[in-house]
């Protein structure tokens, strides 16, 4: 997949000074990521000047155990552009399910390996299908996560959305292949 990546590399310190703020754009404009030190490090997205996700204090967190928490401050940016097919370097061990507050941002809970997952909401229930091809029921709870069922569904990597039409649920992997399932009336 090609990707047009604008990269800032941030300097950042834990001493108080000046709030700033520095906007990241796509080449066309169209999508934004802005952050900002003012009131504790956060960042706010936008698609066509609209927002994505409201400001949100979330902190960054590196490879190599670097944590940016809300003590950190901007201290300069250096944009760099970059035309390039696009690989995770961190693997699969660093993604986590995890449940935010969208008023806060704050984490609610976290369930650890879940490697590459998409994921959709229906009738209060996450419908997760893990990139191995794993589907995964869990409630969709801020109080805790809650498993109620687990299936291998498909061979093969699987990148894709779960999709639900007319009653069922219809899962594919990276090579085509497609799962479908009847999902039962409560």
């Amino acid at each position: 997949m090609k990707l047009t990546c604008i990269s800032t590399a941030f300097a950042v310190a834990t001493s108080f000074m000046m709030a700033a703020e520095r906007r990241v754009a796509s080449p066309d404009g169209k999508l934004a990521l802005t952050v900002s030190d003012a009131g504790g490090l956060n960042c706010r997205v936008e698609v066509d000047g609209q927002p994505l996700l409201k400001p949100s204090r979330l902190g960054l967190e590196f490879a190599g155990g670097v944590t940016l928490g809300p003590a950190a401050t901007i201290r300069g940016a250096k944009p760099a552009k970059h035309d390039k097919t696009w690989e995770n370097r961190f693997g699969n061990h660093r993604s986590r399910l995890k449940c935010l507050s969208l008023a806060t941002g704050d984490e609610q809970w976290v369930q650890e390996g879940f490697g590459w997952s998409n994921l959709i909401l229906f009738d209060g229930k996450l419908v997760i299908l893990r990139q191995v091809g794993e589907l995964v029921i869990a409630d969709a709870s801020p109080a805790r996560y809650h498993e109620i069922a687990r299936h291998q569904a498909l061979d093969g990597r699987s990148w894709t959305v779960p999709a639900l039409a007319n009653g069922h649920l219809f899962l594919c992997n990276n090579a085509g292949a497609v799962a479908c399932f009847k999902i039962a009336n409560p």
